[in-house]
């Protein structure tokens, strides 16, 4: 692995109830007697209504106190750190693609192509978390760090330096499809992806 990475160096987001109103004699189920007519609801002594009898309503008074609650923010215990999600990466499997009914692998060793398993087999047992800590939960999912350095590294081991050429050879080659499970990724990705981990890109991270 430290031989082929040799030759990768140099390329590179309250509801507020009032209480209702009282007015009149209380009822026992703690309801609110009200009536319709703004005025007094009894008629003047010896006099007649000059109109229909008022209609009375029976208004319920909630209380306000159980409405915050069902709003409050929870709080974090203080002192306790807040848990980092994961990123989710794009990583598809490509024990999935198939040459007619022939398993891509497969394919490989019968083309005499045994060493580009080999190498996704080896770069599959690197540890990757310094370069994945570089990415956040925001925007669009990333592609594996695993996936990406196999295709610069394969391209590299084929003479292909230009990210444009590594772009090309992602969508025609099958070699590539193994390495990276079949992601396409253009070459301003590629660019950002080797400026991103510049500095752990190192003959020292390929020989641990």
């Amino acid at each position: 692995m430290v031989q082929m990475w040799n030759q990768v160096q140099g390329s590179a987001m309250a509801t507020h109830v009032e209480p209702a109103g009282t007015a009149g004699p209380e009822p026992e189920d703690g309801g609110v007697l009200r009536s319709s007519d703004a005025g007094n609801n009894e008629f003047p002594e010896g006099g007649q209504s000059d109109g229909p009898e008022p209609v009375k309503r029976l208004v319920r008074s909630v209380g306000g106190g159980g409405q915050v609650e069902l709003f409050e923010a929870r709080r974090r215990t203080p002192g306790k750190p807040k848990r980092r999600r994961q990123v989710g990466f794009i990583d598809p499997d490509p024990g999935e693609i198939f040459i007619g009914e022939t398993r891509l692998d497969s394919y490989l060793r019968l083309m005499e192509l045994d060493w580009v398993v080999g190498v996704r087999e080896l770069l599959r047992e690197l540890d990757w978390t310094e370069f994945e800590a570089r990415y956040f939960l925001t925007g669009r999912s990333p592609y594996a760090p695993a996936a990406m350095m196999g295709l610069v590294l394969y391209g590299t081991m084929l003479g292909m330096s230009s990210l444009r050429d590594l772009e090309g050879l992602a969508r025609r080659d099958l070699g590539a499809m193994w390495l990276t499970g079949g992601i396409c990724p253009d070459h301003a990705c590629l660019g950002r992806f080797v400026n991103r981990h510049e500095e752990s890109i190192t003959t020292e991270f390929f020989e641990g």
